[in-house]
């Protein structure tokens, strides 16, 4: 599980770094259920939200 959710947010942030689709339409395709889950695991691997990156 935890490996799984890692792939998905190594997938989000190479999305946030070069498309233009929101954070909510990033979530939902790398397959979080909800923008503010993904948010928070985001943070978690991370240490910033995926606002912070796209800036």
């Amino acid at each position: 599980m935890e490996l799984l959710r890692k792939i998905r947010l190594q997938k989000a942030y190479s999305l946030l770094l070069n498309s233009d689709m929101t954070i909510s339409e990033i979530a939902y395709e790398v397959g979080f259920g909800t923008p503010s889950y993904f948010s928070s695991c985001f943070k978690k691997q991370y240490d910033k939200y995926p606002t912070d990156v796209r800036k």
